[in-house]
């Protein structure tokens, strides 16, 4: 896809400048309207070679409507165009069972960033990060001591608060 034929709204995984591949989100530029921006979880790009983006699917697992359908399309890929499908029927647990897997593929929500001087998280790897503050390096306010490493709360997948730190 050109930069042209992105919309506003559409998600897609991105090759970035350092090699990786991000989840972005593209939004209308704030200047030129004919122009887009991505939008990654913790910085917006202008400028970024889309020639190589993939389009992101995105269903809701809340939604039975576009599981529904996912899992008819599914079911004629596999047994072939015009195979009956009943939701309601033959194929409810299909559905069940499709809504169950994308339920298990969503990240649990982002723990609210605890902001007492000192407080404690763990991440999904079990890494304790400790927050120090201070203007010296804004943006890499969490500091790791099993990594010897700071960063910020954006890049912490921070699944639990050991000490919510210390308030003036």
């Amino acid at each position: 896809m050109s930069d042209t034929s992105w919309k506003p709204g559409a998600v897609a995984m991105v090759h970035c400048s350092d090699g990786e591949w991000r989840q972005a989100t593209c939004e209308p530029h704030a200047i030129d309207p004919a122009r887009v921006v991505w939008r990654f979880p913790n910085r917006v790009y202008r400028d970024v070679d889309t020639s190589t983006a993939r389009p992101l699917v995105v269903i809701d697992p809340e939604n039975r409507e576009q599981v529904v359908g996912m899992c008819r399309r599914y079911v004629e890929t596999y047994s072939g165009p015009g195979t009956s499908f009943d939701p309601d029927g033959a194929n409810r647990r299909a559905v069940e069972c499709m809504q169950a897997a994308l339920r298990s593929l969503i990240d649990p929500p982002k723990l609210e960033e605890p902001t007492g001087l000192g407080a404690v998280v763990t991440d999904v790897a079990g890494t304790r990060w400790i927050i120090t503050g201070g203007p010296t390096q804004p943006g890499f306010e969490w500091y790791s001591p099993d990594l010897n490493s700071r960063t910020s709360w954006d890049l912490i997948s921070a699944v639990k608060v050991l000490n919510e730190g210390v308030t003036a």
